[in-house]
């Protein structure tokens, strides 16, 4: 009898290990909620390339870290660099509830829904973004690119290292151009002479490279973007001025210098180190995925995936169930950020500050060459 109670018991306990056993390797683990990115983008127009290869950089994070299978999505809109159509596109995201995120491109586009995202919030991740207090509309927003301030700031310590005087200033008549008129100035004071702006539509220059011939600028600042850069250089340079000229970033691109020619050579612009110490690694495999080499708009798209995918391993690290405000806060919290447009600090306001920026000459064969 005993022998007999022993023998069930057993075969209880066998039972019971059996079972844990099939549970354990049946049991199917829970997926992670589903949390998706909304990109606006310029992919249309006279500046999709900044969309097209923002994209690019976005894509080959998301690809590369295979996203999808953590239920992490993306979707991208064609925001035409209108505000307009930028925040129709927004409100058509607002009606997902999985869409935390909305990553929108280019300074009139991103202040537009920057400020709608106040009574609608999103948490707002904006780059190629150059406005010097954009960060101060709202908690929501945050930014990952170059400051007009932090970017000017860089120059004029240039020139006053290198007794630069007399400089004159041409612009582009929109929000990012009229930023970076004023930082300068206010940077620089009594030696800027001479300031013209100009319309985003024009293509002909005379008229100013006439006024600037009569006057007394020996160095020129030109703040533009896209193949209208170039346009700028070459017929300033056709009309005879032989002083300096200046640019930033945006003049570091092969659609830039196409236009300009030869008289690209010589150019001074600031930029981030992407260009003087590129991601061997992140070149490659662009180039493998893509076909055609990164540009520094690629490297911001890479860096701004990377930087959203440690904000969402963070909140499902630290929170049974993620949500828009512990999103929020763990974007807050990431203070340092390397990626590869180089090291960045998070201010308190959302801004990522580049500590990274150099001067550097374009040379006749666009190699980017540093100055002190």
């Amino acid at each position: 009898m005993k022998g007999k109670i022993i023998g069930i018991i057993g075969l209880v306990i066998v039972l019971i290990i059996v079972g844990i056993a099939i549970g354990t390797r049946t049991r199917t683990p829970k997926e992670p909620e589903v949390i998706k990115i909304g990109a606006i983008l310029p992919l249309t127009g006279n500046l999709a390339f900044v969309g097209e290869n923002f994209q690019k950089g976005m894509l080959l994070f998301y690809d590369e870290k295979g996203l999808q299978k953590e239920n992490i999505h993306i979707e991208f809109q064609d925001s035409k660099n209108d505000p307009k159509s930028a925040i129709s596109e927004y409100r058509k995201y607002l009606l997902d509830k999985e869409m935390f995120f909305i990553v929108p491109a280019l300074s009139s586009v991103s202040n537009a829904i920057a400020g709608v995202s106040q009574t609608n919030p999103r948490i707002i991740l904006a780059s190629v973004v150059s406005a010097t207090n954009f960060p101060d509309i709202s908690d929501w927003v945050f930014r990952y690119y170059i400051s007009a301030k932090n970017e000017a700031a860089v120059m004029v310590k240039y020139w006053k290292e290198n007794k630069v005087k007399k400089v004159g200033i041409i612009y582009v008549s929109d929000e990012y151009g009229l930023d970076f008129y004023r930082v300068t100035k206010n940077l620089y004071g009594e030696n800027i002479i001479f300031n013209e702006a100009f319309d985003k539509t024009t293509s002909d220059f005379r008229g100013i490279a006439t006024k600037i011939a009569h006057s007394n600028v020996k160095n020129l600042y030109l703040i533009s973007y896209g193949p209208t850069y170039g346009v700028i250089v070459k017929q300033i340079r056709e009309s005879g001025y032989k002083g300096n000229i200046y640019g930033n970033n945006a003049f570091a691109m092969p659609v830039v210098y196409k236009q300009a020619g030869k008289y690209a050579e010589g150019v001074v612009i600031t930029v981030p180190s992407f260009y003087i110490e590129p991601d061997s690694s992140f070149l490659s495999e662009y180039e493998d995925k893509w076909g055609s080499k990164p540009d520094h708009y690629s490297g911001y798209g890479y860096d701004v995936m990377s930087l959203l995918y440690s904000t969402i391993k963070k909140a499902r690290t630290h929170e049974k169930k993620v949500s828009l405000d512990n999103l929020r806060k763990a974007l807050k919290s990431i203070t340092d950020f390397k990626g590869i447009m180089g090291k960045s600090k998070q201010k308190e306001n959302g801004d990522f500050f580049f500590t990274n920026i150099q001067v550097v000459k374009v040379s006749a064969d666009g190699t980017l060459l540093p100055l002190k």
